[in-house]
């Protein structure tokens, strides 16, 4: 190649000087000047794609010269200018955010204390529940030299930094990116069940453990003291408890994971005590220390005898600081919890619960004499203790439908021959209802059951807060959950009543929560719970439950079956008849969102999606999934973390105390009209065309995907892959890698064509719900760059076909943006901000080199050329990293 070396790295993140000499010392340094050299000239040449027609051949010529060895050096050298750039874009927000500091709470606030001001506020419940599904590809290794080289930027940042201190933070920015470059971007291993554990620790540990009582502490603050002791958000996890289709997931896995979560929350609140029993020496000498907390201190002494000998020979001084005395005893007590969590024996007693923690801790707060100290450290550790417990974070099981019903089969009697949904709905309603418990052969039980056994054996260690959720999948009908029920009868979690009276005896240890994925389960999911809330059997289980039912709504799935713009108003309808049912019912409703990050997959700014939802629904009880790199993006920094648990609880409270008014009747007809032409237009693209899922494996990296060691479970379900048995999630990913995007739009453009523009600005204009999905398409459409993805239909053949669905495409990408620009007329899509444009420009030359490698090497691999694999694998991290999105 000839250089041209035009300062690539200038244009990446601040344009810092210091970054750009050191990121091009780094590279010197791995790779030479030919190194340099080439980035360089393939920097220029991805600059004049759209300038310049001849440039793409140019481009592909170069790439084409490179042996597949070459690649991989160019590759790392693109993707670390991109992570550079996100490291700049979250420094940005973080200022940004530390500008507008806890606004959207204290707003929060004001609507809180004016809803109820002489009477009971709204009940908050918000859960928002972590993830482990493949969605984010950066290893923990590589996310560390992450966080270590944005420390340092931010560092950098300060102007109060003297020239030794500059130097220092220079040297060590050095070293982190010099190891980054040098570590592979791609694990060279599938990760276990156990590491996935491990990495949703690792958030909890190093961020939201603080960020989590940080925020409850200041929702108090913007509500008032009177706000109560109860959390307003609470945290749950799938990862080690997510069998849906994933061999490696089962009573083992929810076993170790309950462990590992109780262990680590132990040893935080450990960490936490020690300190405080270090330092809080206070002697008081004007007012005497409460009766309660001397009751309290002398029940210690009593059952903590060897404790209380050993502080009283080596700590002697502290005979009159009674209030580190009371601390040093409640982390006796935690670190006895822990011992016997670890499978000791303590000879003292631990707390039973952390309820009886906190009491102990609020006895010391109320005798501290200091409102700084009581507001201080002390209530923070309270607030990690109401909110994490002993349990960290509620672990939640799932199951797909087919799985339990193959259990009942074998172990319920009878229950095989059931041909009918009446016949199976009745069989198992009898065999909940018996009084004697069912019985049990001691053989080896169908991994279904066997669950249901763990969970049992967890609920009577742990407590009903480290696992209380049992999720049955593509549920369909009322069988679907009674199987679950059954099983749950099975393992003693549900106790029918002993007599007439329903609630004598009854008890349910399990919340059975049913999802709803595809369009016509959405379609009949009100009929289906209409059927188990008028079940003798199910109805028990409600009443021992207080009569409320969490119903799940499966984003992802829907938007693959029906298209976007037809799977949101699917999801709205069935929000609506499922609420207005519950009421007549009786039953609380709390709705269960499986979002993901990507537009098809529901993702998007989480107070537009919540205040989004239909009027009524919320009611203050809703959780959310967070998954793959929404994760990394939200939870990565304590202060981003803290931005955006406020943004996600000021949006409940808005539309809990402002719920709006329900859509207009010719809104709803317009609506009904627009999903039906997109439903029809996506279907006979995606399920309908008979070559499309040949061409979708040719023209896209869907091959490759399953080589990425991103996750434990399968990327399809089934042996034969096709688009019906493919998850999700790997069908959203390989889309996102062509730069199309296809999941996140096609279909909206007809949809919205065959209906009445000026009704839809109104819509716009007035319906949070519509404004949401236009401006969800309006992000998604930008994100779209036809110039890239026609070239991966390049790789097919014969070639007719692929250039047939590719023109089918770039249509209904023409057709939806003019009308989306039509009805919102912004200078956003056409004309974007400035500093917008500049950033997007920065990042397009590097993802179009990554792009046009990973065609190239594709090609390669396709082949036969083994050399082709690891830098193949690397252009999907790299742009992954650049979009921030896998999908």
């Amino acid at each position: 190649m000839t250089a041209i070396r035009p300062q690539p790295f200038a244009t990446i993140g601040s344009g810092d000087p210091t970054l750009t000499r050191l990121l091009a010392d780094v590279l010197r340094e791995q790779g030479g000047e030919e190194l340099l050299d080439a980035v360089a000239e393939l920097h220029a040449r991805a600059e004049d794609l759209r300038r310049d027609d001849a440039a793409g051949g140019s481009l592909r010529a170069a790439v084409a010269a490179l042996g597949s060895d070459e690649a991989l050096p160019i590759v790392r050298a693109c993707t670390m200018q991109l992570a550079i750039a996100n490291i700049a874009d979250d420094l940005r927000r973080l200022r940004l955010s530390r500008a507008a500091e806890t606004r959207g709470l204290a707003s929060a606030g004001s609507l809180m204390r004016g809803a109820a001001p002489d009477g009971a506020r709204p009940a908050l419940d918000v859960r928002l529940v972590l993830t482990a599904h493949p969605t984010d590809i950066s290893r923990r290794s590589v996310l560390s030299k992450r966080r270590a080289v944005s420390a340092c930027l931010d560092g950098l940042d300060d102007p109060r930094l003297g020239s030794f201190e500059r130097r220092q933070l220079e040297e060590e920015l050095a070293e982190a990116m010099s190891i980054w470059y040098a570590t592979n971007e791609v694990r060279s291993m599938r990760p276990r069940v156990a590491d996935e554990v491990r990495r949703l620790l690792f958030f909890f540990e190093s961020v939201l453990f603080d960020a989590g009582a940080d925020l409850a502490r200041d929702f108090r603050d913007a509500v008032g003291e009177d706000a109560g002791a109860t959390a307003p958000l609470r945290f749950g996890s799938w990862a080690g408890g997510d069998m849906d289709g994933n061999p490696n997931v089962g009573p083992t896995t929810i076993a170790e994971t309950l462990r590992a979560h109780r262990e680590l929350a132990l040893r935080m609140l450990i960490e936490r005590l020690g300190p405080l029993r270090r330092e809080f020496s206070q002697v008081s000498f004007e007012a005497p220390l409460g009766e309660a907390l001397r009751e309290s201190l002398a029940r210690d002494e009593c059952e903590l005898e060897r404790t209380a000998a050993e502080l009283a020979t080596r700590y002697p001084h502290e005979a009159k600081e009674l209030l580190r005395r009371k601390l040093a005893f409640v982390k006796a007590r935690v670190d006895n919890t822990l011992s016997a969590t670890l499978g000791h024996q303590p000879d003292e007693p631990g707390y039973e619960s952390p309820t009886e923690m906190c009491s102990d801790l609020e006895l010391v707060r109320q005798n501290v004499g200091s409102a700084a100290v009581m507001r201080g450290r002390l209530d923070r550790l309270i607030w990690q203790a109401r909110i994490f417990g002993f349990h960290l974070a509620t672990l939640e099981v799932r199951e797909n439908a087919t799985e339990l019903h193959e259990a009942c089969r074998v172990l319920l009697p009878g229950y095989a021959a059931a041909r009918t949904e009446i016949e199976r709905t009745a069989a198992l309603t009898h065999a909940c209802l018996q009084e004697e418990a069912p019985a049990r052969d001691g053989g080896v039980a169908p991994k279904a059951a066997a669950a249901f056994d763990t969970i049992a054996r967890a609920v009577a260690t742990y407590g009903r807060e480290a696992l209380d959720t049992f999720i049955v999948s593509h549920c369909e009908q009322p069988s679907d959950l009674l199987c679950a029920l059954w099983l749950a009868r099975r393992s003693g979690l549900f106790t029918p009543p002993r007599g007439p009276d329903p609630g004598d005896g009854c008890s349910s240890s399990l919340e059975l929560v049913p999802l709803f994925e595809r369009r016509v389960p959405l379609e009949r999911s009100s009929h289906t719970m209409a059927e188990l809330y008028g079940n003798d059997a199910y109805r028990r289980h409600l009443e021992a439950r207080g009569r409320r039912q969490e119903v799940m709504l499966g984003y992802s799935d829907a938007a693959k079956d029906m298209g976007y713009a037809a799977s949101q108003w699917s999801i709205y309808r069935t929000q609506e008849r499922l609420a207005w049912q519950a009421v007549e019912h009786g039953v609380e409703l709390r709705l269960f969102h499986g979002r993901g990050g990507s537009t098809s997959r529901g993702g998007g700014p989480a107070s537009r999606s919540i205040l989004a939802q239909p009027p009524g629904t919320v009611g203050g009880r809703i959780k959310i999934t967070e998954q793959g790199e929404v994760i990394s993006a939200k939870f990565s920094d304590p202060r981003l973390a803290l931005d955006s648990l406020q943004e996600t609880l000021a949006a409940v409270v808005q539309a809990t105390v402002q719920p709006g008014s329900p859509p207009k009747p010719a809104w709803r007809d317009e609506i009904d009209l627009i999903a039906g032409a997109a439903c029809s237009s996506y279907q006979s693209l995606v399920h309908e065309r008979p070559d499309f899922a040949e061409l979708f494996a040719q023209c896209t990296p869907i091959d490759v995907l399953g080589l990425l060691n991103i996750g434990s479970r399968p990327t399809s379900r089934g042996q034969r892959r096709t688009v019906q048995s493919l998850r999700a999630i790997p069908w959203v990913f390989a889309w996102t890698q062509t730069r199309i995007g296809l999941t996140s739009w096609y279909g909206a453009g007809a949809g919205l064509c065959a209906g009445d523009l000026t009704l839809q600005r109104t819509m716009y204009a007035h319906w949070p719900f519509f404004h949401g999905l236009i401006t969800s398409l309006e992000s998604a459409l930008s994100a779209v760059d036809l110039t890239v993805g026609r070239r991966y239909f390049e790789l097919a053949q014969p070639a007719g076909p692929a250039a047939e669905l590719y023109d089918a495409i770039e249509t209904e990408h023409r057709r939806c943006r003019e009308r989306v620009l039509a009805i919102t007329r912004p200078e956003r899509l056409t004309r974007p901000a400035p500093e917008s444009l500049d950033r997007d420009a920065a990042r397009r030359a590097w993802l179009d080199v990554l792009s046009f490698l990973q065609i190239e090497l594709l090609g390669r691999h396709r082949a036969g050329d083994d050399d082709a694999c690891e830098p193949l694998l690397a252009t999907v991290a790299g742009i992954a990293t650049g979009l921030r999105t896998t999908g």
